[in-house]
């Protein structure tokens, strides 16, 4: 919580992704949503000493479910049956362009929430 630059620290940045990606299976793999519970605990626990005002602001949201639309919009295309690669794409790219650096850090944790599983 709280490392990394920017206004919303890449570290949390990457931490909603990762609970974004955990947020996927949350329903349907109880060993997911375990570790998810703990995630969304310890985030909770953690955010308001060490993060600035809007990662906290974020962190929170994430941990409600709350994601900005080009990350729901991704999340939609990854988990429907018809999409396709150019879709699932343009919206990465639309994460991506989040922020300074935001987006690419939260695509970065997208990438690595299997390791929480």
């Amino acid at each position: 919580i709280g490392l990394g630059s920017g206004s919303t620290p890449s570290g949390d940045d990457v931490l909603v992704g990762i609970v974004a990606g955990l947020s996927l299976f949350e329903g349907v793999d109880n060993q997911v949503k375990e570790a998810l519970s703990c995630l969304r605990t310890g985030i909770q626990e953690k955010t308001d000493a060490g993060a600035p005002l809007p990662s906290a602001q974020m962190l929170h949201a994430a941990c409600d479910r709350s994601f900005p639309e080009p990350l729901l919009t991704l999340l939609g295309s990854l988990t429907c049956e018809g999409a396709s690669k150019e879709e699932i794409l343009e919206s990465a790219e639309q994460v991506a362009r989040l922020g300074h650096h935001s987006g690419l850090a939260i695509l970065s944790g997208l990438t690595k929430f299997r390791a929480f599983m």
